[in-house]
């Protein structure tokens, strides 16, 4: 067991020693949000249009949208929320996707 002596001082010496001051940390944080932080909840906040599902991916919006907001489409609605965007009604000949 001579091995273990060196493995217990070590342990000793791990826990024994000062907690860190992380001070310095908090004092340049900037509470600001960083152009990133915003990209990534925005991007948090995508849904599809027509079933909700998160990050989709299509978006419809300017020039297709007048008002400027931007729609987002799963690829199974991509050609339902793209009709949306420019206005357009589906014609009588195209079938409507069965909703389950």
């Amino acid at each position: 067991m001579p091995q273990l002596r060196p493995l217990r001082l070590v342990e000793m010496q791990l826990t024994a020693r000062k907690p860190q001051d992380h001070t310095w940390l908090e004092e340049g944080a900037d509470t600001a949000e960083t152009p990133h932080q915003t990209m990534m909840r925005e991007y948090e906040a995508r849904r599809c249009h027509i079933c909700q599902c998160k990050y989709p991916s299509f978006g419809f919006g300017p020039p297709l949208r007048a008002s400027g907001a931007t729609l987002w489409s799963c690829l199974p609605h991509r050609d339902e929320v793209d009709r949306i965007a420019r206005g357009v009604s589906p014609g009588p000949a195209e079938q409507q996707p069965r909703l389950l």
